[in-house]
This record gives C-alpha cells, structure tokens and sequence, in this order.
C-alpha cells in the first residue's frame, strides 16, 4: 500500500531523515520506534505532505505523492493523527467529528454514519458529544482525534504518539481499540513511545536512529532483539518518543 523509498527529509537545510525505505502492507500494524529526535514525527509528516522530500519517491498504492498537498493525500486515504491532541477547542465533540468529512466533501449521510461508528467504538464520545474540545480530559481528547481521523474513512491511519500522557489503564483501553480498528479493515503506522506496547499490537517494525533505519522485521523478533530490549524496551515514557 505505501512504500518510501530512499527518502531524505529536511527542515531548512538539516537534514533528519536520511535515505529511509519502508513499506507498510494492507491490513498491516506498522510500528516505528526509536529515541527521541530518531525522526520518526518528521517520516509522519513526510508521507502526509507536511514536509517535502529532498531525494527518493513515497508511493501509494503505486502513485507518487511526495509532491503533492496534505489535502489531496488526505483525499487519496491517508489519515496523519498528530502528536499533541490537537482538537478544535471551540467546537463540541459532534463538530470536531463531523469536519473531517466535511473538509473531504463527503455526503452528509455517510458523515453521520462515520460519526456512529465512532461514537460506537468510543462510547464516552457519544456521552461528550454536545460539549466542546476544550473541557474533555486529555483521554478523551485524544479518543476524539482518532475518531476525527476515522471519519476521513481512511486506508491508512497514522498515529504519532497515541498514548504520551494518558493513565496505565487508558493505555491498555487505546491499544484495544487500535487492534479494533486494525481489524475492521484499516492499516495503521503507529508511532509509538510505549515501545513494550507498540510491539506488542504491531505485526511489523522498523527502528529509527538518528533518521536512519537500522533495524526491521517482524515485531516479535524485534521485541526478543538485544539491541532493542536493551536500547527501547522498558525505558521510561519520559525517554522514548
């Protein structure tokens, strides 16, 4: 489904990513792990149009898009949930659903059916759904974002840090519904700095450092690595991103 191949990414003239190649499968749960600043925000951001590359092709589905907008690769699929749960503090719940199949020129009805399955999927939405963004807590801010991305009915879903800040036991309630997601139909690179976890739900991972890759495979050989137990796993949310 999306393939990178060689891609170099910048910010001015610094480099961060340099000659990255991956490849994220349909139906797959790709993770991205790797210590803060390794670049894996910036390979977000690239396949989602917000920064351009320098060298090497992203493809989906076989088509170049490295050159194109963040809205016309939002319209060609890809949903990019970034870090930080950047939800729309003025508009309730409904609303910040709602326009994400708005922005995409979607009929009205299948918005609403979208917004149901959300709201299906994370009932303390569908509680939520006349209050406004800014007077959710920060679990259901981030349960909100997702759902946003959902809305856009995407093929892929990209997640950047989905779990940073949230309690244990909404951690364990986050990764449930990602396999949830997974298995109705959606591919999802996850970026992740709960690695123990990220390996846990994902079939495949790459490891980034210092924006090169240097590790891949499946998640359970990654998970028994002795680099990547020693360097990633078990580490403290305060050292990973």
């Amino acid at each position: 489904m999306l393939a990178l191949d060689n891609v170099t990414v910048g910010y001015g003239r610094a480099s961060v990513l340099h000659r990255v190649s991956l490849r994220v499968n349909p139906g797959e749960i790709i993770a991205l792990v790797g210590a803060n600043g390794a670049g894996k925000s910036t390979t977000l951001r690239a396949i989602s149009g917000v920064l351009k590359p320098t060298t090497g092709s992203i493809l989906l589905d076989g088509k170049s898009i490295g050159s194109l907008s963040p809205e016309r690769i939002a319209a060609l699929g890809i949903a990019h949930v970034p870090e930080g749960r950047r939800v729309f503090p003025a508009f309730t719940v409904r609303e910040n659903l709602e326009i994400a199949g708005l922005a995409l020129g979607r009929p009205a009805q299948e918005i609403e059916e979208d917004v149901k399955g959300v709201m299906k999927l994370f009932p303390r939405l569908e509680e939520r759904q006349g209050q406004y963004g800014w007077s959710l807590s920060g679990g259901e801010q981030q349960m909100l974002v997702i759902g946003r991305g959902l809305v856009a009915r995407p093929k892929l879903l990209m997640l950047d840090e989905p779990s940073l800040g949230l309690a244990p036991n909404l951690v364990d309630q986050l990764f449930d519904v990602i396999e949830e997601i997974r298995e109705r139909g959606t591919t999802i690179l996850l970026v992740e700095q709960n690695a123990n976890m990220a390996l846990a739900v994902a079939d495949r991972a790459y490891v980034l450092e210092l924006g090169t890759i240097t590790l891949q495979g499946s998640a359970e050989d990654l998970s028994n690595n002795d680099l990547v137990r020693d360097s990633y796993l078990g580490m403290g949310t305060e050292e990973l991103i």
